[in-house]
């Protein structure tokens, strides 16, 4: 949508942004006529007050008095006029504001010439009537002073108490001039404005004294060093100020960079992210109406089975005779999952590798498509019953912060007893070796204990240091599923901001040397790999992983994270993984920019990452944030009404179902394929090459990293707040959550929805994993390991 042009300057508005500011300009005429009718009320009302009369007579001000009557008639009659003449003027430029769409300005060209005749004309009026209020005001301080009696009246105040008796004139009379000073003023800034601030006179300068990406990194600091300042320190930022913003400032930059050929504005992108999210939010109801007939299917096939005396779990190991691995694979419109056989044995059923989207071998050809996960296939059930359990240690590696978010009342008087009988009665100070990083009361370590409910001897390792590269983290043991278990804190202070912020790709040639892994061609998140590079030698230096695995013969390497923590959680696998061959990696909520698609296809047999419905930093990512920019630019674009239409025609429709959506976006959006080849449609094309050119030019910063591994999303089929309930065709509620295997491309794009920051939430995430495992899957609390030999993992 063009900006509105004037005297060749871009404006900040559209033309069919002003109806708002027409509706307040016109009411403020209006006002401005009120108070100059009842000024000349109250100047005739006096005129015939025999008492004011006479004291005008007895003081001699008969003169003064006549004169600043006049003077009056004159300031308000021409005040009526040309607050007259502005509301005449603002009656056709609403007409014409509402015309027209964003694409298709042309029907709205008259708005410029009346705009035209508005900032020059009428404001060389409004000029005149301030001069007539000033010569009139001057005349009122001079029949005052006449008056009282008094020369020293100098102020507005002064006038209106030396004139008591005319208290209603002096109200009347300054209220209209003060609303003249308000048209004065505005009318020099915008002169100011049109002349001094007019683009055309910086063309020819070729000095730029701050580059694009010189003032993003300024803004940058400015903004970590704010967020410090307002949170007294309790989250650091420090050292984040003073950390290095140069690839982000560069990408941010690059992101907003047009050269001047897009032209929109504010309301544009308003309007155009309100369409995004109909036809997003389509999508998820198509996906939802999907999850219900598979639910469906599998409950039928669940039915059949208890009919036929089976069990209703089916087990991976039923029947031995299917030997052959399986292996997965998305299909291709990445809405379902093909299964294959793998023509190699598989004798070790006990400790089956992890190949997380593997489903039962003994199944129909109809049901080899499978999309959701269910309670009647027993890895599925394995799956959802060690996310619950886990969840709980990647929860707990936020330690104080997470336990007062779970406990807002009592946490903090909670933490001071725990503390007071750690150190009273457990002698907690003699494990201070192996807790690095805390405060002399320990309390991250017993907010930790308290939220994964360990005994302190569990504790095998924690590290609470948190720079910008080093990240805490707690090496524990877990009798319960045989697991020594590295759980690795989020982000929660600046500095770890920063570590998210420095998204550049970088290759693992150098670590894969040293590890024991081609790691040519394979490239993680900067800031991700630095501060995973540190915990991996940090490890190294004490050696307390080692020796415990040594310690504890049979137990399995597990490596937890959320949100930071499970990118980081996800490349430590990487690194560790030629040593420890059997390790699981769990990531709850990563990033959606951790490692590039090979290597989140390599490492998928033995991670798994768990995605809360519409989490926004699973979407995070290059790629995320331009396929958000053009998809706006694609719904301006597509707009076939008036701008100020499109929220007043949407709420016509059904938005809770996908007709009623289709419908709406059917009436208020173009086919892609009937887009007109409008002025803004050629700019779009334009901006779009700029943009290759810019990534051609910065190829090594643009390499494509997405989420790692296989994905499990919990998607939000039935809204409680909105008291929805939805069942299947025999009747069966599908629940509020439903766990279903995404493809990564799912996560390309950024959903706008009101609780894409509520869903990455780590006290959410846990509660809605358990929730979907105790109500949906039958698993109950502590989620042990299940002991039936047929649901092992």
């Amino acid at each position: 949508m063009p900006a509105l042009q004037l005297f060749g300057q871009r404006t900040f508005f559209a033309g069919d942004d002003i109806c708002t500011f027409l509706v307040l300009h016109a009411l403020f005429r209006a006002f401005q006529i009120a108070v100059a009718l009842s000024l000349i009320g109250i100047t005739v009302f006096y005129n015939h007050n025999q008492e004011i009369i006479l004291l005008e007579n007895g003081m001699n001000c008969t003169v003064e008095g006549s004169t600043e009557d006049r003077m009056t008639y004159i300031y308000s009659s021409v005040s009526i006029v040309v607050a007259g003449m502005s509301i005449y003027l603002v009656v056709p430029m609403f007409h014409y504001s509402r015309k027209g769409t964003p694409t298709e300005p042309t029907l709205r060209e008259p708005l410029r010439r009346l705009c035209y005749f508005d900032t020059t004309v009428m404001n060389v009026l409004r000029i005149i009537v301030f001069v007539l209020g000033s010569r009139d005001i001057k005349g009122v301080m001079a029949y005052c002073r006449c008056i009282s009696n008094d020369i020293s009246v100098d102020t507005f105040v002064e006038v209106h108490e030396s004139c008591p008796r005319h208290a209603g004139f002096m109200t009347a009379v300054i209220t209209l001039f003060c609303t003249h000073i308000f048209d004065a003023c505005m009318t020099i800034l915008t002169f100011l404005y049109f002349t001094f601030c007019h683009e055309n006179l910086f063309i020819n300068s070729q000095i730029e004294f701050v580059s694009s990406e010189q003032r993003c990194s300024i803004c940058l600091r400015c903004c970590i060093g704010w967020a410090s300042i307002f949170t007294c320190c309790l989250f650091g930022g420090d050292k984040a100020v003073r950390g290095d913003y140069a690839n982000f400032s560069m990408l941010l930059a690059n992101y907003v960079n047009g050269k001047g050929i897009l032209d929109v504005t504010a309301s544009d992108i308003s309007v155009g992210l309100h369409m995004l999210r109909k036809v997003r939010k389509r999508n998820r109801l198509e996906t939802t109406n999907r999850l219900v007939r598979e639910h469906s299917e599998i409950s039928k096939q669940k039915v059949v089975s208890s009919r036929h005396g089976s069990s209703d779990r089916l087990s991976l190991n039923d029947d031995k005779n299917y030997e052959n691995k399986i292996v997965v694979k998305m299909s291709t419109d990445g809405n379902s999952v093909d299964l294959v056989h793998d023509n190699c044995n598989s004798e070790d059923t006990k400790e089956e590798i992890y190949d997380n989207r593997a489903r039962p071998q003994n199944l129909p050809e109809h049901r080899q498509k499978l999309e959701i996960l269910s309670s009647v296939y027993t890895r599925d059930v394995n799956l959802i019953n060690e996310a619950a359990h886990f969840m709980i240690y990647a929860q707990a590696a936020y330690t104080v912060v997470s336990y007062m978010m779970e406990n807002p009342v009592t946490g903090f008087v909670s933490l001071q007893l725990q503390m007071l009988r750690n150190w009273c009665v457990c002698h907690f100070p003699s494990r201070k070796e192996s807790i690095v990083g805390d405060n002399f009361w320990q309390i991250q370590t017993i907010a930790f204990k308290a939220l994964s409910g360990l005994a302190v001897k569990d504790i095998v390792y924690a590290n609470f240091c948190d720079t910008i590269t080093e990240i805490p983290y707690i090496i524990l043991l877990d009798h319960e599923w045989k697991s020594v278990v590295v759980t690795i804190r989020g982000t929660i202070t600046l500095e770890s901001v920063l570590t998210d912020m420095n998204v550049a790709p970088e290759a693992l040639t150098r670590l894969g040397e040293e590890c024991g892994f081609d790691g040519d061609g394979l490239y993680c998140h900067t800031g991700m790999l630095a501060s995973t590079e540190w915990l991996y030698r940090d490890m190294k230096r004490h050696g307390k992983l080692n020796k415990i695995l040594a310690e504890y013969e049979g137990y399995k390497l597990r490596i937890v994270g959320h949100s930071l923590g499970a990118g980081i959680a996800a490349i430590l696998s990487v690194l560790l993984r030629p040593k420890y061959p059997d390790l699981r990696c769990l990531a709850f909520s990563p990033p959606g920019c951790v490692m590039s698609e090979n290597l989140a296809d390599d490492i998928s047999t033995f991670t798994t990452a768990f995605v809360v419905n519409d989490d926004i930093v699973a979407r995070t990512s290059i790629e995320g944030f331009e396929e958000l920019r053009n998809s706006i630019l694609e719904m301006i674009c597509r707009i076939k009404i008036p701008k100020h239409m499109v929220t007043k025609v949407s709420k016509n429709y059904d938005d809770t179902t996908v007709d009623g959506l289709s419908e709406a976006i059917d009436h208020i959006l173009y086919d892609k394929d009937d887009i007109n080849d409008s002025k803004f449609k050629q700019e779009i094309d334009e901006f779009q090459k700029h943009q290759i050119e810019l990534k051609e030019k910065n190829k090594e910063s643009y390499i494509k990293l997405c989420p790692p591994g296989n994905i499990i999303q919990l998607f939000l089929t039935a809204d409680v707040r909105q008291s929805e309930c939805i069942t299947t065709h025999n009747g069966e509620e599908i629940g509020q959550y439903t766990a279903r295997w995404a493809n990564r491309s799912d996560f390309e794009k950024i959903n706008i929805s009101s609780h894409l920051i509520s869903d990455h939430n780590t006290n959410g995430v846990k509660y809605k994993l358990h929730e979907l495992a105790i109500g949906k899957f039958g698993l109950h609390p502590p989620f042990k390991p299940i002991s039936d030999p047929d649901r092992e993992i």
